[in-house]
Order: structure tokens, then sequence, then C-alpha cells
């Protein structure tokens, strides 16, 4: 087991999630195309289920870690944070290494199916290995 502790956990919200909490029409849309919607749902899905994968994984092996969306970094914690796991794909990596310059950053890409992962070097189905291989 990896001997890194106190991480920063990171992750994007589903376009879905996003549209849902929007006030613009989005709802609107979502139901005149079913189609787009039923895509929408799955990545949603997979997202969140990712997501929740990792947070029982590390809570599972008693790591600690704080946990943010994106678009609020808690930068309040950085100086605490041995090592910084993103959610989401190549979006969020880098989204947030533009504000980290001694943290390394582990991406898992929540949604290989539909989401460019080019930085992220695990899924959730790689996570546990590769996290246990980090030292």
């Amino acid at each position: 087991m990896t001997s890194l502790k106190n991480i920063l956990l990171v992750h994007k919200k589903s376009t879905l999630e996003l549209m849902q909490q929007g006030e613009n029409g989005e709802q609107a849309y979502l139901e005149t195309f079913p189609k787009r919607k039923a895509e929408l749902v799955r990545a949603d899905e997979a997202n969140t289920n990712t997501l929740n994968y990792i947070r029982s994984y590390l809570k599972e092996n008693n790591i600690s870690f704080s946990e943010c969306y994106r678009a609020k970094l808690c930068t309040d914690v950085l100086d605490k944070i041995s090592l910084i796991i993103t959610v989401g794909g190549d979006g969020t990596l880098l989204d947030v290494a533009k504000y980290i310059t001694d943290i390394p950053i582990l991406g898992v890409n929540s949604d290989p199916v539909k989401s460019t992962g080019f930085f992220c070097h695990a899924t959730k189905e790689t996570f546990a290995t590769i996290f246990e291989d980090l030292d």
C-alpha cells in the first residue's frame, strides 16, 4: 500500500449535472432531445460511479482525503496534501494543474467511453493497482 496520505480528491460535474442546475432552458433541451438526454445520463452515471468508487477505496483503506469541485479548488488545504487525484478527464486534470507546482497529480478518467483522458493514467478499473504502486 502506498505511503501517501492527505489526498485531495478533485472532481468535475457531469454535463447532465450542470444542465440540471442551469436556469437557461437546459431542462427544456433535455426533454426535447431524449436521445441526447440518455447519453448524458449514461455519462453522468459513469462519472458518479467512478467518483464513488474512489471515495470508497480511500475510506476503506483509512486514507485521509479532502474533496472539492474543480471549479472551486480548495487551495486552503494544499500545504497539507501529498497527492491530488482528479476524477473526470483531461480537462479536469489540466484545470487543477494550472494551480499546482509541486504536488503530484493522478488523473482518473471517469468515462473512458466518451471522455478524453490522454493525461489520465487510471480508470475506475485500474485505479487500485495504480494507486497501490505509488510511493
